[in-house]
């Protein structure tokens, strides 16, 4: 019986098409753009421009900016991190 409970599925609130082609409550959209390359031979390298756009929920109007600096960064260096983890 323990096997059973295991692969059972969850219980799921029913999508309606409302929910499902709403715009998502949190989002991270990183855009990496205008590669620019330098140098010459095997001294060569790329710049990009990344762009990054945040939405999260917990960051409401009556949040000082400074709050809000504080958990953006905090919120674009862990999603760094886990992109380029040779940055770290």
């Amino acid at each position: 019986m323990a096997s059973e409970d295991a692969t059972k599925r969850l219980l799921s609130k029913k999508q309606t098409l409302d929910d499902a082609y709403a715009a998502p409550a949190n989002f991270l959209e990183i855009d990496v753009i205008n590669p620019i390359t330098h140098g010459i031979g095997n001294k060569r390298y790329t710049d990009y421009e990344v762009r990054m756009k945040v939405r999260r929920p917990s960051l409401s109007q009556n949040t000082s900016a400074a709050s809000i600096w504080n958990t953006f960064h905090q919120t674009i260096s862990y999603h760094f991190r886990q992109i380029f983890p040779c940055f770290e």
